[in-house]
Formats: C-alpha cells, structure tokens, sequence
C-alpha cells in the first residue's frame, strides 16, 4: 500500500516531506460545467452564484493548506465531476 502511494505521489510530483497543499481546479470542459458546479458547492458550502463563478474563472486556486488526505479527496470528487486537478505542495 506504501509503495503504490509512493509511485502515486511521485507521478504527481509530490513530495512526502510536504504537509500542506493546495488543490488547484485546473479547467473545467463545458460538457462538465454543471456536475463541477454541484461538486464545488458540496465540496465548500458556496452559494450557487458563488460556485458557478468559482468554476468558470478557472484555472483557480479551490483549497489551501490542506493535508494529503483532503486534497486527495477533493482532488478525487472533482474529477469524478469532470474537472481536471491539480495538487501541488504549498509553498
């Protein structure tokens, strides 16, 4: 399990002496918009309007200063949405 994490976060290009990062909602295809929508208002509590500009200002910086663990998981839900993302280590 160790080992597929370790090949998962160096094909990302993380590295594991980072303890925070940042999720970055990198593009979102038109024929997504919507379902992004609705995952970013799930993911942070926005209001609707607040969403849809979130989502259609991208690329954009959606969480900072999360652990792995988080980032990996909203990394995961937006992308089942259909946005593509990015984490990177905070800086």
């Amino acid at each position: 399990m160790e080992r597929k994490l370790d090949l998962i976060l160096e094909h990302l290009g993380i590295q594991l002496d980072a303890t925070e990062f940042d999720v970055i909602l990198a593009e979102v295809p038109p024929t997504h918009k919507i379902s992004v929508i609705k995952t970013v208002r799930e993911l942070t509590s926005l209001r609707l309007k607040d969403a849809k500009e979130l989502v259609e200002s991208a690329p954009v910086l959606l969480q900072t200063r999360s652990p792995l663990e988080k980032a990996t998981t909203i990394k995961r839900h937006l992308e089942e949405a259909g946005a593509i993302v990015t984490i990177t280590p905070h800086l």
